[in-house]
């Protein structure tokens, strides 16, 4: 399975050319890259770059996760490519991949979590590999790592001392395939649209597999929560299972929909964006855009 790098872009954005052109050229020699180009000024994409805290343009994310803001360079943007190489190998091999970054010289608090990893680790059968780093250091921040010691395992952030224990428990949580809260996000209105419907076949077979499911309707993504469509049937399925249906108020009223008009159980919300950045940065593990 290929990298996913996304290009986040703006009609009046000056550098968003050079960015694209150093893309372009470093993914020409990459194979293992899939590149994808993102304008902002669209609703879409601006979901999108809620999703992954995107402030200005033009920035870049690699598998869901923004690396770099502004113009990169070739080495820099490489650099996070293998990065992004070496987390999805670990993953699909079912390996562990840790980044340590500690102060230099390190402290007490560095050395102990590099002492608490250490032991973890040194009856585990699996393939671990450990990579130490500075902090702070550019590999730190583009990380966003603020402090140290920190960990990331797989790509997952930790701040702070983990007891051997803590150490123990993450991995095996990456090695046993932990279960996601996944956030599925419609825009688009269910009319001739085979996407809507697969979304929501996707979202009740996540539920089938004990994933925390939730649907956030916004903008023209409120029709599919009306009565009477063809998807009618999918909707309860879905709620009946467990699911959770978040519809936008303000759309909702823009759309001259009322709450009488909606399948029973959805829930209405009048701060859609606050409500959806607080699901994205503190709940959904995961997020996926119709």
């Amino acid at each position: 399975m290929k990298v996913l790098l996304e290009l986040f872009t703006a009609s009046k954005c000056r550098d968003c050319p050079y960015a694209k052109e150093i893309i372009e050229k470093v993914v020409g020699e990459m194979p293992e890259v899939e590149y994808v180009e993102i304008s902002t000024d669209v609703e879409e994409g601006k979901i999108k770059a809620l999703q992954y805290g995107v402030t200005r343009t033009p920035s870049i994310a690699i598998d869901n996760k923004l690396v770099i803001e502004g113009v990169p360079s070739e080495e820099e943007l490489i650099e996070e490519i293998k990065h992004a190489v070496d987390v999805r190998k670990a993953f699909e091999e079912k390996e562990i991949f840790i980044e340590l970054f500690r102060n230099v010289p390190p402290g007490k608090r560095c050395q102990t979590l590099t002492k608490n990893i250490s032991e973890a680790i040194c009856d585990k059968k699996e393939n671990i590999t450990i990579k130490l780093l500075s902090f702070p250091s550019p590999e730190a921040e583009r990380r966003g790592i603020i402090k140290a010691p920190a960990s990331i395992f797989n790509g997952r952030t930790i701040e702070g001392v983990l007891s051997p224990e803590e150490v123990i428990e993450i991995i095996d949580e990456i090695l046993g395939g932990k279960k996601n809260k996944i956030g599925i996000i419609i825009t688009k209105p269910p009319f001739n649209n085979e996407n809507i419907e697969s979304a929501l076949i996707l979202a009740i077979d996540l539920l089938k597999e004990e994933n925390g499911t939730e649907i956030f309707l916004l903008s023209d993504g409120v029709w599919t929560a009306k009565k009477g469509s063809q998807i009618e049937p999918l909707l309860r399925t879905f709620l009946e299972k467990g699911g959770e249906i978040i519809a936008s108020d303000p759309h909702l009223k823009a759309n001259g929909i009322i709450k009488e008009m909606l399948v029973e159980k959805i829930k209405i919300t009048e701060r859609p964006y606050d409500d959806l950045v607080d699901l994205i940065m503190e709940q959904w593990d995961r997020v996926l855009l119709f």
